[in-house]
């Protein structure tokens, strides 16, 4: 737990792993849930970041649903999610953000398009409150080179997104 200008702020990184692989910081759904109720009693904000789902798909599996929803029940105010190598949906849940996947950032999958785009989240906020949220597209250049985009290739990744995270909503 940190404190940033009065506001504490717990982060937690979790890995949907799996039973049968060494856990570094996995996500077992009762452990999850007893670290980020523990945790907002004495945060004020808590930010969990988890590395899960199923690699070069846009839609968020059960599993993936499943624990953020448990996570922000639990007491998070934001799941940023990691792994698919897909930008995948973002969904407002009991008036809190989720963000499946971010897509690539850096990486060397030079071989889609998919895998060569991503975005970078820019959440604002104001002590406790989420109040603003920016996803910045970026392209993948030359084996590993994000490029901040603009113009049609912008539009294209952001109406992309915006699709996506309709579906979920419903």
């Amino acid at each position: 737990i940190i404190d940033v200008k009065g506001t504490k702020v717990a982060f937690f990184g979790f890995d949907d792993i799996g039973p049968n692989v060494p856990p570094i910081a996995a996500s077992d759904d009762q452990e999850l849930k007893k670290q980020i109720s523990e945790a907002k009693e004495q945060a004020d904000l808590i930010i969990v970041s988890m590395s899960w789902g199923v690699e070069y798909t846009d839609k968020p599996s059960d599993r993936q649903i499943l624990l953020a929803h448990l996570a922000i029940d639990s007491g998070a105010d934001l799941i940023i999610g990691n792994h698919p190598h897909w930008i995948q949906p973002v969904e407002m849940y009991k008036g809190k953000v989720i963000m499946y996947a971010h897509g690539n950032t850096i990486f060397d999958q030079m071989w889609s398009e998919k895998t060569k785009e991503g975005v970078i989240g820019k959440y604002t906020f104001y002590g406790k409150d989420l109040v603003d949220i920016e996803f910045i597209p970026i392209y993948i250049k030359d084996y590993g080179q994000p490029e901040v985009l603009m113009g049609e290739k912008t539009d294209k990744i952001l109406q992309s997104l915006k699709q996506i995270s309709s579906e979920i909503q419903k």
